[in-house]
């Protein structure tokens, strides 16, 4: 066995207590069980890329095309770096 540290979400950490009190298992074997029943599906996402959905790259790049020529203004908006963080550019978040 090789030991691994991984950080999961508050949600799935409720879900690994009660489903691994639910089955009897440390929930070391239920994650275990989970990588092996889901090995298929994750090298499946894995070899579609980043996004795992080959469409939404086909549209990403059909919008990036569309935008190419468009007239982007050069000219005007001049500013230093401490502007950022002044109240006028960057609204205070109640």
């Amino acid at each position: 066995m090789v030991r691994k540290q991984v950080y999961i979400t508050d949600e799935q950490d409720r879900w690994l207590k009660k489903r691994s009190a639910q089955l009897g298992l440390s929930e070391a074997e239920l994650t275990r069980r989970c990588l092996d029943a889901s090995r298929d599906r994750l090298g499946s996402l894995v070899a579609a890329g980043p996004a795992g959905d080959p469409e939404a790259l086909h549209a990403l790049l059909a919008f990036a095309e569309s935008r190419v020529g468009l007239e982007v203004p050069h000219a005007g908006w001049k500013f230093r770096r401490e502007e950022i963080y002044e109240e006028r550019l960057i609204p205070k978040t109640p």
